[in-house]
């Protein structure tokens, strides 16, 4: 039997079901369900406290310890996420929808914190109780610990929904090597990827507009640089060119087609000020004149962007 435990043939593929302990910036996405799923099942033990009176306390004691680890893991939740933040912040368009998933986070774990030391109170005075607490009593319990879960859960709720929209509609992942992104900042575009019957996917708005605004951060960037590129980067001609044919593209998107004409209106425009300042820095114009064409593309983007951004 020791012969065959110490057979490396039969060791090596038990050491593989381990799974890699990954380092605390990619953490999140391991223990952001654990609070999730503790507060919510909490609540089912303090009903049956209140149907089980006679179990009451083991029941309610329970309760209060799956909404403590759930504080527990909020905690560590909200830590890990901090530190994977630099993986949303490449991508620009996703600030928003981070700061907001980021301020909710906090507030869910501040009340997941405040519902364990009312769930300590109410279980320490029923276990402290002589007798068997009559059901009417717990239910009074029951029902403020109940209220005071529901606005916690919904906390948690609307947090969790502004992390799934990252990873969804962003396309953030902590589990992404850094190598995979370019040097230029530009992440890997979905634009064009097959689908699963291997027909061409159409661009999507999000994807779109990720690439434009690195595109576009680049050319601001060399704005600042009197129009000199970064070393090794792509000509800026390139990014102008990214731009007017990303924007040019999205007309047939049908989320773009389901908005109001003036929105296919101000793109068509923003692609030809883009192709405007391509044509411009490719044919070196003067700075000033490649001021001029930026500064129109960047007001058509500002003027969308305050209206439509989503």
């Amino acid at each position: 039997m020791l012969s065959i435990i110490s057979n490396s043939a039969f060791v090596v593929p038990l050491a593989s079901l381990v799974p890699p302990i990954p380092p605390f910036d990619r953490l999140h996405p391991l223990v952001v369900h654990f609070p999730i799923a503790l507060v919510l099942v909490a609540p089912v033990f303090v009903l049956l406290a209140v149907a089980l009176n006679r179990y009451a306390r083991p029941l309610l004691l329970a309760a209060t310890l799956l909404v403590a680890m759930g504080a527990v893991s909020a905690a560590v939740a909200v830590e890990s996420g901090e530190a994977a933040e630099h993986y949303a912040e490449a991508v620009p368009a996703a600030a928003p929808v981070l700061d907001q998933h980021a301020s909710l986070a906090k507030k869910a774990r501040n009340a997941v914190f405040g519902l364990t030391g009312l769930m300590a109170i109410c279980t320490l005075v029923v276990w402290r109780s002589k007798e068997p607490m009559a059901r009417k009593q717990l239910s009074y319990i029951a029902g403020g610990t109940l209220a005071a879960w529901a606005g916690t859960s919904l906390l948690l709720a609307n947090a969790a929904h502004e992390g799934g929209r990252l990873v969804h509609e962003f396309g953030v992942r902590a589990w992404a090597e850094p190598a995979a992104v370019p040097v230029t900042g530009q992440p890997p575009s979905s634009a064009g990827a097959p689908t699963r019957d291997g027909a061409p996917k159409p661009p999507g708005l999000i994807s779109t507009m990720q690439d434009i605004d690195y595109a576009f951060a680049r050319l601001e960037a060399a704005a600042k640089n009197n129009w000199q590129p970064a070393e090794g980067a792509r000509p800026l001609e390139a990014d102008a060119a990214e731009i007017a044919a990303a924007l040019t593209v999205l007309k047939d998107n049908a989320r773009v087609k389901a908005k109001p004409e003036e929105f296919l209106v101000w793109l068509l425009e923003d692609a030809a000020h883009a192709a405007t300042l391509r044509d411009k820095l490719k044919a070196k114009a003067p700075a000033e004149e490649i001021k001029q064409a930026f500064t129109l593309l960047a007001t058509g983007c500002d003027r969308c962007h305050n209206k439509y951004r989503e």
